[in-house]
């Protein structure tokens, strides 16, 4: 009730200037739906542009009370108010709060608070209780503990101002305005921000972790609000309107600002404060003299108000430089004839900057009677670098919103365009670079390799020929690797992964952690769907606990959308990329601890994750356990002996081969059962019976009976041991998930079993119960990745009956007829099936691809390259490991990501350089 009655208490706008010309003050800002946020329509275009022409498009208008709803009716919990300075964000947070108090909207609230974030006492809170303050404390503290009861159901909390708040405000850890917009603070809470275009990156990477976010843009006037407004303020003055139409048809660059409501009011005020006719003063003696802020804004109006800003913006920022002014003058010394083309900027900021001293429409239409002086005078003129500056403020809001944008102009970037020699050239040394990180050769043979090749007449310049240049060329050709890879996930519509984990100590006594990924794919050269591993990073932790390995995780997954890897929605809810599902690691206590190891805290916040300890170690762990008796440390000695007595000398190695090779010609080697191994038949072949009693080769074996079966005994008990051991090691597992995915993915469980002669379904029962099993764990992964999990039951059975009839279940591996459902005429039936086929192939149970890329890593990390960089070695492993063949490798796409990546262009042409004289003593 305190509330409802302060609201109404808040004035729609202050008294003072400027006054409210509209019956309803909220007309001024017109709320619209907003389809993509993070794309920049051509209405926010013609805003940062100035085009008059877009901003009059119309947009779709929505209802204030369908703030917060959906058109299906659901509620959304999170909604985001964009608007630029002035349009009326304020003014509609404030109007919500008053109209939720007179109970005309938002009544399925039972609390409306609306926080204005650029108060310092808002600024200062760093808890609940601060943030809701009050002057009575019994209110402060009541409010505060029932808020934190129902963790802020039913609570609408309105933060008006997000661009006014510090970047440690915005997305600080310890921020609590950031924790309560990713829902860490009140996760039932909902929430409406406003802010402006400039501060939205950082608010987009906050609310991309919530579901069901609402967009909403404040726009401002229309060209027919525009039009009423200046009818409705000169009104009283028939002469000044007749006069001021005319005026803002020839000043496009004015009239372009009065969208915003503020603006409109602005310069409707000040010509009618000056009767049509603006003093014309300079602004340099106006800034001095003038103390009215309004007296300063008609300085503004006069003289242009978009024009002077540019000007102003240029002086602060220096946006032109030396260096670019340079490039110009070269350009123009080797083409004199003006292209139009080579002055887009130029062109595309007419409407703004027409009003400007010295404007010409040459460098728009062209000319080809140009003097070199005339083009160096414009690149330095107030046309030319306003125009440029215009172009720097768009690109600016690009990056605000999370967009590429180029910050060089097109006059600029056609200089840099590589001509076929130069392209040629710079791939070779781009092949090199790769073979080099094939080969595990370091970055100091790169010059040696330049210089043989120029001894073979292979034109490569002077240009790129150091160790650094090398190292710089592969981390763009592991760049291009990656990129490529992230590509291929969406084209073949790849929905789930798992993580892969490993540790090991390097060369340089290092800790590294290293991450495979774990894919499903359908294989149509083989005909089956199958499990692809793939490299990913390697990194080392700033710490050794779970706490470093998560923090390391969290790094590693980044490029896959997860922006935090502890919270769900962030996890789910990622676009054109696939769904962590899994993990697996060995079983060192700080990986598969349930408290606070790594397992225990990712499935904390991720339920459905399955976690898998390596089977082969854990079979590894078991023989260790079994077999830990001195005979088979002898044996397990012997064997070492014998593989060093031959990997350390070539020569025995040679004969050891050479002595299998000649034995293969007389005996048969088996691959099967070790009994029929030739040496055992031989010793069997050479046994005799003599009254009871064993011969072998003239010696009668006393006791051969009795130790037999000793042996026996012993060879059961150790198997015994072992079944134990094993037993013991997977109690660790839920062997009930296991076992459903074995009954769901084996298709030879789906043969149709008869009992007495009597045909059943028991298996397909049995089937459909792992299928309902599997969806309750997954049941989350599976719905953001558009699974339909009520109907799967039905699919299920549809795609068994298929396979009995159409496949052979009974004599194909579970592989290809996994292949066959899914590319089958009739696989839309059961397309829900496949999707979960492909999650359980995408989970691991082993890290043994891991440990093999650790073998690499001594190759590439020797102890004659201890000190490589983390970035340097994960460059060196991607090409490595996952680049292609040296025949099949193409280098254009890393060297287009080169040529762009660059502020200041390449330097392709440089020269020799001549060596230094000698000084004279």
């Amino acid at each position: 009730m305190f509330l409802a009655t302060s609201y109404e208490l808040v004035p729609v706008a202050e008294d003072q200037w400027p006054p409210v010309q509209f019956k309803e003050y909220i007309k001024l800002a017109t709320v619209v739906k907003v389809e993509d946020f993070m794309k920049e329509d051509e209405c926010t275009k013609a805003m940062i542009n100035g085009n008059l022409e877009f901003i009059k498009r119309t947009k779709d208008t929505i209802e204030m009370e369908k703030i917060g709803r959906f058109e299906d009716g659901t509620l959304a919990s999170c909604i985001i108010v964009e608007g630029i300075p002035g349009v009326g964000k304020s003014t509609l947070a404030w109007q919500l709060g008053r109209r939720w108090g007179k109970k005309e909207i938002l009544q399925h609230f039972q609390l409306v608070i609306v926080l204005c974030l650029r108060d310092e006492r808002v600024q200062k809170a760093h808890t609940i209780s601060e943030l809701f303050c009050h002057p009575d404390p019994d209110i402060q503290q009541s409010v505060s503990k029932w808020m934190a009861s129902t963790l802020g159901e039913n609570v609408l909390l309105i933060l008006d101002g997000y661009d006014e708040l510090s970047s440690e405000l915005q997305i600080g850890d310890q921020s609590i305005f950031a924790r309560i917009i990713k829902g860490k603070e009140l996760p039932k809470l909902t929430i409406l921000v406003t802010s402006r275009p400039s501060a939205n990156r950082n608010l987009y990477q906050l609310c991309r972790i919530r579901a069901k976010c609402q967009y909403i843009e404040v726009v401002g006037f229309s060209e027919k609000e525009i039009r009423e407004y200046v009818e409705h303020a000169f009104k009283h003055n028939l002469q000044l309107k007749e006069r001021f139409k005319p005026y803002i048809e020839h000043r496009p660059h004015i009239h372009s600002l009065m969208y915003i409501p503020i603006n409109c009011a602005i310069v409707v005020e000040l010509f009618k404060e000056y009767k049509g006719k603006p003093p014309q003063t300079r602004l340099s003696d106006l800034v001095g003299t003038i103390q009215d802020p309004a007296g300063l804004a008609s300085s503004l109006y006069s003289r242009g108000l978009i024009s002077q800003t540019v000007r102003d913006e240029i002086q602060q920022r220096d946006l032109i430089t030396k260096r670019k002014n340079e490039i110009l003058i070269n350009a123009v010394e080797a083409q004199v004839t003006t292209d139009p083309s080579m002055f887009q900027v130029f062109m595309e900021y007419e409407a703004n900057i027409q009003s400007l001293k010295n404007f010409t429409t040459t460098w728009i239409t062209g000319s080809t009677n140009q003097k070199v002086s005339n083009v160096v005078d414009h690149a330095s003129s107030d046309v030319h670098r306003a125009a440029t500056c215009m172009m720097r403020l768009r690109a600016d809001h690009a990056k605000a919103k999370g967009q590429p944008a180029t910050m060089v102009s097109p006059i600029v970037a056609s200089l840099w365009q590589m001509d076929d020699k130069t392209r040629s050239r710079m791939r070779r040394k781009f092949d090199l670079c790769f073979v080099m990180a094939k080969e595990s050769l370091p970055f100091a043979k790169y010059p040696s390799l330049l210089e043989l090749e120029a001894r073979h007449d292979v034109d490569l310049g002077f240009e790129y020929s150091t160790p650094d240049s090398a190292k710089a060329f592969t981390s763009y050709i592991a760049q291009a690797q990656r990129e490529a890879f992230l590509k291929s996930l969406a084209i073949r519509k790849c929905f789930f992964y798992s993580i892969m984990m490993d540790g090991s100590t390097d060369a340089g006594n290092v800790e590294d952690e290293m991450v495979v990924l774990l894919t499903s794919c359908k294989n149509d050269d083989t005909r089956e769907i199958t499990s692809v591993t793939r490299y990913w990073s390697v990194h080392s932790p700033n710490r050794a606990d779970a706490t470093g390995l998560i923090g390391s995780l969290k790094h590693a997954l980044q490029p896959l959308g997860v922006i935090d890897l502890l919270d769900q929605v962030s996890v789910l809810n990622v676009k054109d990329m696939p769904v962590l599902v899994g993990g697996s690691s060995d079983g060192a206590s700080v990986n598969i601890s349930d408290c606070n190891g790594v397992r225990g805290q990712l499935q904390r916040a991720l339920p459905w994750l399955f976690w898998a300890w390596c089977f082969a170690h854990r079979l590894e762990l078991s023989c260790n356990d079994a077999f830990c008796s001195p005979l088979f440390k002898y044996i397990e000695e012997m064997l070492l002996r014998l593989y060093y007595l031959y990997e350390k000398s070539p020569k025995k190695s040679t004969d050891l081969a050479n002595i299998v090779e000649n034995l293969q010609h007389v005996f048969d080697f088996p691959k099967g059962d070790p009994t029929e191994w030739p040496t055992l038949q031989l010793v069997k072949s050479r046994l005799k019976d003599d009254d009871g009693n064993k011969e072998y080769q003239g010696i009668i074996l006393q006791n051969f009976e009795r130790s037999l079966e000793q042996c026996k005994t012993h060879v059961l008990a150790d198997l015994q041991r072992l079944e134990d051991c094993i037993k013991q090691r997977l109690e660790w597992s839920d062997i009930t998930v296991l076992r459903s995915i074995l009954v769901f993915i084996d298709t030879q469980n789906w043969q149709q079993k008869s009992s007495n002669g009597i045909e059943n379904d028991e298996s397909l029962a049995s089937v459909k119960a792992a299928v309902e099993h599997i969806i309750s764990i997954f049941r989350f992964p599976l719905e953001a990745k558009g699974v339909c999990v009520a109907v799967i039951q039905d699919e299920i059975q549809e795609a068994v009956e298929y396979a009995r009839m159409f496949l052979p279940i009974g004599t194909e591996t579970y592989r290809k007829i996994w292949y066959k459902l899914e590319t089958c005429p009739d696989s839309s039936n059961w397309q829900n099936v496949v999707c979960l086929c492909h999650l359980i192939f995408s989970l691991p149970f082993t890290t043994s691809r891991v440990e093999q890329l650790f073998s690499k890593l001594k190759i590439i990390k020797t102890d004659r390259r201890t000190n490589l960089h983390t970035t340097t070695l994960h460059d060196l492993f991607e090409i490595n490991v996952e680049g292609p063949p040296l025949e099949l490798f193409n280098a254009d796409a890393a060297l287009d990501i080169w040529w762009k990546d660059s502020s200041s262009g390449r330097r392709v042409n440089q020269k020799e350089r001549q060596q230094y004289q000698p000084r004279n003593n």
